[in-house]
């Protein structure tokens, strides 16, 4: 008897989840494109995020790309040569143990 009970409660959710994911599908499958203002709108951010990255600092051609690249550099070498030092350094203090 509990198993009866137990099975219609899976195959409710089992044909439940189905239904769902068929519905999902159907809808964005069928959905309208983007219109013109909407592709617009987001063109618009890309470009002003493009503009406050390193690409767009880059594009000006002023003094602040190579400043901005100089600090990058210099960060990711400061990073690279503290995580070699911090290897070593677990790598001998492992050593003695």
């Amino acid at each position: 008897m509990i198993w009866n009970k137990i099975m219609r409660l899976a195959y409710w959710i089992i044909s439940s989840f189905f239904i769902f994911a068929a519905s999902v599908t159907v809808i964005s499958v069928l959905k309208p494109g983007p219109t013109e203002t909407q592709v617009m709108r987001w063109m618009e951010g890309m470009m002003s995020a493009m503009h406050n990255s390193l690409m767009g600092a880059s594009m000006d051609g002023t003094e602040t790309y190579f400043l901005l690249m100089q600090s990058s550099a210099r960060l990711s070498v400061i990073m690279i040569g503290f995580g070699a030092l911090a290897g070593v350094f677990l790598k001998i203090w492992r050593s003695y143990d």
